[in-house]
């Protein structure tokens, strides 16, 4: 009998943590405007939007073109025709991928939406969503982006906004 009104007392106080972490992460999202600096980037289109063959959760940085040949055939690597991946130039730049992983119905999407730098960070900011129940279909959304070369660390910040 104790453990039910118990329960019951602790239950509001998990609405507030959650709310509270609802709060820090607005938060995050307007100090890293105000704190950071855009950076501009370039989207690379591919056929991987829904079809990567990533079927983990990555984030990956790269600098070197051996490791962007090695990454794109993983990309392309459930694709019938293959492509190469385009020239980059990695004197002046990098290049960041964002992918999903498998997801049990078509819809999914993700984009990196927006890229910063703050002090000695490059910061990434990744969209995943879902705009609505669709057919039940393997999905392994995936995204690439071109940004200027920095030696800094990057971090990816993860947003998200399904709604299924």
């Amino acid at each position: 009998m104790h453990s039910r009104p118990h329960l019951l007392r602790l239950w509001p106080v998990g609405l507030v943590i959650a709310s509270a972490s609802v709060a820090v992460s607005c938060h995050s999202d307007a100090l890293l405007m105000y704190t950071a600096e855009p950076v501009s980037f370039t989207t690379l289109e591919g056929r991987w939007e829904t079809g990567s063959g990533f079927s983990d959760r990555q984030r990956i940085v790269i600098r070197t073109p051996a490791h962007l040949v090695a990454v794109w055939e993983q990309l392309e690597a459930l694709l019938p025709q293959k492509t190469s991946p385009p020239p980059v130039d990695f004197e002046r730049n990098i290049v960041l991928v964002a992918a999903m992983g498998i997801r049990g119905t078509l819809g999914y999407r993700i984009q990196i939406a927006g890229v910063f730098e703050r002090d000695d960070e490059l910061i990434a900011v990744v969209l995943e969503s879902s705009s609505g129940c669709f057919a039940t279909a393997v999905s392994l959304p995936a995204t690439v982006v071109v940004v200027p070369r920095t030696n800094n660390e990057v971090s990816f910040m993860e947003r998200e906004d399904h709604k299924c």
